[in-house]
């Protein structure tokens, strides 16, 4: 797997971000109580998006050489949690790792507040966007959770997160039409 650049040469017009979170209901037919349980690591962030058709070839070309380079969903690509940065206050640095993996020590929490997108990189270098949950001093907790612990002193997004994400399918193309070129994705995160 291979990370390709993600073009910047036209606007995402639609993002829809899902984080799919499997789970077992169990529901008793006598009482009708119902008991949950989570499936531990499966949790999986989906992206459908709309790429605004393009007019002109030239610009094009760079969307068809992305798609292609990704081989199906063989490599991967960093796609924008937001349109625009979410805070203007500086990217703070992971401090120390806290048990369980759903939350970290940060250097500062300052304009980190719940809702927030974040990405965090793991011990093996992966990055897993997560959405702030709380803020408790320079403690933030999140979901997903990550599967590793945080790398310490790496930088925390908060600026501008992105997913790392790969295609869903084998599947990757555009639509040329009425001299409009227009891309969408479906694309699922790469783990």
């Amino acid at each position: 797997m291979a990370l390709v650049t993600f073009p910047t040469n036209a606007k995402v017009i639609s993002r829809k971000w899902t984080l799919q979170v499997p789970q077992q209901i169990n529901r008793s037919s006598f009482t009708g109580r119902r008991k949950v349980i989570g499936l531990p690591g499966a949790e999986i962030w989906l992206l459908q998006a709309t790429i605004e058709p393009l007019a002109r070839e030239v610009q094009a070309r760079s969307w068809r050489a992305f798609t292609a380079s990704l081989r199906g969903a063989e490599n991967f690509f960093r796609f924008p949690a937001l349109p625009t940065p979410q805070t203007g206050f500086a990217n703070p640095k992971v401090a120390a790792v806290v048990a369980g993996n759903r939350a970290v020590a940060l250097t500062t929490a300052a304009g980190v507040v719940p809702g927030m997108h974040m990405t965090i990189t793991q011990v093996d270098g992966y990055q897993r966007l997560v959405v702030v949950v709380g803020v408790v001093g320079a403690q933030v907790s999140f979901e997903p959770y990550l599967y590793l612990d945080p790398l310490v002193t790496s930088d925390v997004e908060i600026q501008n997160p992105w997913g790392v994400m790969a295609l869903s399918g084998g599947n990757a193309g555009w639509d040329d039409s009425n001299g409009l070129v227009g891309f969408t994705i479906d694309a699922q995160e790469a783990l």
